[in-house]
Parts: structure tokens; sequence; C-alpha cells
């Protein structure tokens, strides 16, 4: 299953990027896909507001897959809290 902001981000780490650089572009990637929804309201049909708030809907869960994993990133293992 393919979700933009978790393959995103996964793909930039196998391709040799920082952790947080990658995260961090995925993310502002997804914020960036999420922008339309202000255009949903004025949209010409009902379906062109349905893929714009399907689209919204979708960034925001990739938004939300590199917030999760940020932390796991960025703290060493022996340093998290239990």
């Amino acid at each position: 299953m393919f979700d933009g902001g978790g393959s995103l981000s996964s793909r930039l780490l196998l391709r040799g990027w920082q952790t947080g650089r990658a995260r961090k572009t995925a993310m502002f990637a997804c914020a960036m896909f999420a922008q339309p929804i202000a255009l949903a309201a004025q949209a010409p049909s009902m379906w062109v507001a349905v893929l714009s708030i399907g689209l919204a809907c979708a960034a925001h869960l990739g938004f939300s897959v590199s917030v999760y994993a940020l932390p796991g990133d960025l703290v060493p293992r022996g340093r998290a809290v239990r």
C-alpha cells in the first residue's frame, strides 16, 4: 500500500538523506497537497470538490505518519523514558 508521506520519507531515507530532513521534506510536501481544500467550496462540480477533499485527507494522513515517526527517529534508543 502506498501512502504519500510515509513512502516519500522512506524513499528519501533509502537514498541517503538525513532523517530529519527526509521527514520534514515529506511533511512539507503533504502540507502543500492539503492546500487545495480551500477551493473545495467553490468547485465547479461535486466530484471536483470530492477529489479536492480526498486529496486533502490523504495529505493529512501522510503528514500524520511523518509527525508520529519523527520523535522515534530523532530520540536515541537509550534516552527514551518507559
